[in-house]
C-alpha cells in the first residue's frame, strides 16, 4: 500500500531535496507534503530550490499551531517526520494530533553527537519526559547519532539509519586529481575555517605556490578571513549544488577543520568526488567516509599544529598515492545514497519494528 507522508522541516537544502526526490521515485508514496522554514535562514546557507513536481511544498510562515494541527488532520499521513525538536509549533501540533489519532508512525531526525555534557544530560531527561512518547522512531545520521538515540531511550529496532546523504546525481566520481586544498562549508566559528587559514599560512611560500587553498562558503567570518588570506589562498562565495559540483570536479584534497561538526554532508560530497580528506576528530560523518591512512588523515580538532601536520602528510604523497587515496574515498562515499535514505525512512512502520 502506498504511504502518505508529511515532513515538518527546518531549513531545506540540496541533499534534503535529493532524498525527498528519491522517496517519490520508489513508487511507494501516495503523497509527500513538506512544510519548511521559509523566513528563517541559516547563516551561510543560500540554497535555492527549484520548483518540484514530486512533492507539495509549503512555507512555515503560512501556519500557526492551529493550522498545523488542521493540516495534519486533513492529510492523515501514515508517517510524520520532524527534523528535530527546535520548532515548538511543530511539536505542539503533533502532540494534539496524536491525541486523536495514534494510528500513524512518528519519526524524529537526529544528526547531533552524544558528548555527555551537563546540558545533554539535562536534555536527555527532559526529552524522555516530554518527547519520548511523541516519537516512535529516531532517524539517525550514523554511529555517533545512534549512541545519542540510545541515551534518549530508543531500542535498536526503534532506530533508523541513513538520515543524510549527499546528492549522488550531482556529486559524481571524477577522474581529476589536483594538488590543492579545498574547504566547503559555512564560514562560522564552529566550522574552523580560521584554523585552516592559520595552518595554511605556516606552509612555505614555495609549497603554497604548488598547493593552493580554495575556501568556498559564506558566513559571519567572511570579512575576517577575506582580510587575512595568505598568498596562495582564494575565497569563493556560496555556490548552488550544480555550480559547486562543477568547481569541485577540478579535484583536490578536502579539508574539514571543524571545532565541532554534528555530521557534515560536505564530507560525503567530497568523498563521492574522490577527494582525499583531512578531517578534525569532531566530524561525525568521518565515521562513515574517512579511514585514517586509507583515504585521508584525522587531526585533533582545534589544533593548528595537528592540522598543519596532516596537510604536510598529503603534500608528501606522490601521484600514485594520491590516486589510491582518491579511489578509496570513492568507495567509502558509495556507502550511503539518497535511495538508501528513502528506503530506510519507509521502513519506519515495518511490522518487525513494532516489537
Amino acid at each position: 500500500m502506498k504511504k502518505r507522508l508529511v515532513f515538518l522541516y527546518s531549513s531545506l537544502n540540496g541533499f534534503v531535496v535529493s532524498t525527498l526526490r528519491a522517496l517519490h521515485a520508489t513508487g511507494r508514496c501516495q503523497a509527500i507534503d513538506i512544510i519548511h522554514w521559509d523566513k528563517r535562514k541559516t547563516a551561510g546557507n543560500s540554497f535555492q530550490s527549484e520548483k518540484n513536481s514530486f512533492a507539495n511544498f509549503f512555507g512555515r510562515s503560512q501556519f500557526d499551531e492551529a493550522s498545523l494541527f488542521s493540516f495534519l488532520k486533513e492529510k492523515n499521513p501514515d508517517i510524520i517526520y520532524i527534523s528535530g525538536w527546535m520548532d515548538r509549533g511543530y511539536l505542539a501540533a503533533l502532540r494534539r494530533y496524536r491525541s486523536i489519532n495514534g494510528n500513524n508512525t512518528t519519526v524524529c531526525g537526529i544528526d547531533d553527537q552524544w558528548r555527555g555534557s551537563f546540558r545533554q544530560w539535562l536534555g536527555r531527561y527532559y526529552y524522555r519526559v516530554q518527547y519520548r512518547n511523541l516519537f516512535d522512531r529516531i532517524w539517525a545520521a550514523g554511529a555517533p547519532q545512534y549512541h545519542f538515540a540510545r541515551q534518549l531511550g530508543y531500542r535498536d529496532h526503534e532506530i533508523l539509519f541513513n538520515l543524510l546523504s549527499a546528492d549522488t546525481k550531482i556529486f559524481k566520481p571524477t577522474p581529476s586529481t589536483n594538488r590543492r586544498f579545498v574547504y566547503v562549508g559555512r564560514l562560522e566559528q564552529e566550522k574552523g575555517p580560521d584554523i585552516l587559514v592559520s595552518a595554511y599560512r605556516k606552509l612555505s611560500d614555495e609549497t603554497r605556490r604548488s598547493w593552493m587553498l580554495h575556501i568556498i562558503g559564506d558566513g559571519s567570518l567572511r570579512s575576517e578571513i577575506e582580510n587575512n588570506l595568505p598568498k596562495g589562498a582564494t575565497l569563493l562565495s556560496y555556490l548552488q549544488p550544480e555550480a559547486l559540483s562543477h568547481e569541485l570536479a577540478k579535484g583536490g584534497v578536502g579539508c574539514q577543520p571543524s571545532r565541532f561538526e554534528q555530521w557534515g554532508v560536505s564530507i560525503h560530497e567530497l568523498a563521492l568526488l574522490g577527494y582525499p580528506l583531512i578531517v578534525s576528530t569532531s566530524c561525525g560523518a568521518a565515521s562513515e567516509f574517512v579511514i585514517d591512512g586509507f583515504n585521508g588523515f584525522y587531526f585533533q580538532n582545534e589544533s593548528v599544529a595537528a592540522l598543519l601536520s596532516a596537510m604536510e602528510k598529503c603534500i608528501e604523497l606522490n601521484d600514485a598515492e594520491l590516486r589510491r587515496f582518491s579511489e578509496a574515498s570513492k568507495s567509502l562515499g558509495a556507502r550511503i545514497s539518497p535511495d538508501m535514505c528513502a528506503y530506510s525512512f519507509l521502513s519506519a512502520d515495518a511490522a518487525w519494528r513494532c516489537q
